[in-house]
């Protein structure tokens, strides 16, 4: 992939080679509007469009139920943006233009691509750029061109799975301890004895794996093979990282849990007067080892069967602030006797 030479337009940089058609990505800048300016029918596609044909397809959002977002403009031409830049993706070689204009317009009349289907994160005129891209050379744009809305969106459904997963997996932690479904109207995580340590921990262990799972499965999809597609496997990669996100929460958020329902029952022996120091004591002493349990969990190494080794390292640190917190006895001063004569 190279860019176009200075000084040369879309369309002869695309018709290079006699008996085929080039196909490029233009980019381009938004020219600013007045605010409010979007309106009925009104296209709102991010500035990347195909060169192909002689002629620049790109896709927006109107508000029109059933009709099309793709629109073709003349390359480099469009009113409503500034071109910026272009890109060489390739060549197709055609002994009949009428077979890729059918191929082209297959993609341009789905109903993947109507209008309304638009949004700017999930399904930008980007995602059909690369679309009609890999439906005409078999490759895909290269990632700068839309890692703002991917990256994006990816937080976004990864936050939509945390709270579907952590309102679920509330629910069953609740009728696991009390033998019924949390009440309405209150927050599940107060229902139930370490309730709100499951929670905080569910969602922090769950963000840890995801990001970290996630590097390593797109890298490996990034090494993927010619005639692989790069946007399928990235997709796959990204559901094996939610997918080993929520266990290693799960297995975390318990093991942590269990901790705290041990915690409070040996704080509920402790006097009134020692709970501010001892509650200091097990927040100090507490955190490293579920930092440990969580990146235990994180390499799939928090088992099951280690839960009474776990059961001893709480009752080890239950008992060290209990003695951090116990009143010391005071020292008898040894004065000398004096006596008077």
């Amino acid at each position: 992939m190279t860019p176009a030479r200075p000084g040369t337009t879309a369309r002869s940089a695309c018709r290079r080679r006699s008996g085929g058609q080039g196909v490029g990505v233009q980019a381009a800048r938004l020219r600013q509007t007045p605010a409010g300016r979007h309106r009925r029918g009104h296209r709102r596609g991010l500035p990347h469009g195909v060169v192909v044909l002689g002629q620049e397809f790109a896709f927006g959002g109107h508000d029109e139920p059933g009709r099309t977002g793709v629109f073709r403009t003349m390359p480099e031409l469009n009113p409503q943006f500034s071109f910026y830049q272009r890109l060489i993706m390739g060549h197709v070689e055609v002994k009949d233009p009428e077979e890729l204009k059918r191929k082209v317009k297959s993609l341009l009349c789905s109903t993947e691509w109507c209008g309304p289907c638009y949004d700017v994160f999930e399904h930008n005129c980007n995602h059909f750029t690369s679309d009609l891209c890999w439906a005409l050379l078999g490759k895909r744009p290269p990632d700068w061109i839309n890692a703002t809305a991917v990256g994006l969106s990816r937080s976004s459904r990864s936050l939509r799975v945390l709270r579907q997963l952590l309102e679920k997996e509330l629910q069953q932690y609740v009728r696991e301890q009390t033998g019924a479904p949390p009440a309405q109207g209150r927050e599940p995580e107060l229902q139930a004895p370490g309730g709100l340590a499951f929670s905080e921990e569910f969602r922090l262990a769950f963000q840890a794996a995801w990001r970290e799972r996630l590097g390593r499965e797109l890298a490996a999809a990034a090494r993927c093979a010619d005639g692989q597609d790069p946007d399928r496997l990235k997709q796959q990669a990204e559901r094996r990282a939610l997918l080993a996100a929520a266990a290693a929460a799960r297995e975390s958020a318990a093991a942590t849990a269990r901790a705290a329902r041990r915690a409070e029952a040996a704080r509920a022996e402790q006097p009134e007067a020692a709970l501010a120091a001892w509650d200091a004591a097990w927040r100090r002493l507490s955190s490293p080892i579920v930092l440990s349990w969580r990146a235990a969990a994180l390499r799939g190494d928090l088992r099951p069967e280690g839960e009474r080794e776990r059961d001893a390292q709480v009752a080890a640190l239950l008992e060290t602030a209990a003695a951090r917190t116990r009143p010391r006895p005071r020292r008898r001063a040894l004065w000398p006797t004096l006596r008077l004569k």
